[in-house]
């Protein structure tokens, strides 16, 4: 079940075109919340907060993906 996501912020550009620097997607299933983020400037760190609100998150889990640059 997909959850609503809100999430702003600053613009990658790279060959003409501009998209968000990260995006956000959050699902629920039986094994409790995902949260997907995605980071497209490799050039670029970027910040962010993460606000939960609604579900139980007391023993949060993560992995970072991440290809070499």
């Amino acid at each position: 079940q997909l959850v609503p996501v809100w999430m702003q912020s600053e613009t990658y550009e790279h060959g003409g075109a501009q998209i968000p620097a990260l995006s956000a997607s959050a699902s629920r299933s039986e094994n409790g919340l995902s949260l997907t983020l995605c980071h497209t400037d490799a050039n670029q760190s970027a910040e962010l907060e993460i606000e939960i609100r609604g579900a139980d998150c007391a023993e949060p889990k993560g992995r970072v993906l991440a290809s070499p640059t």
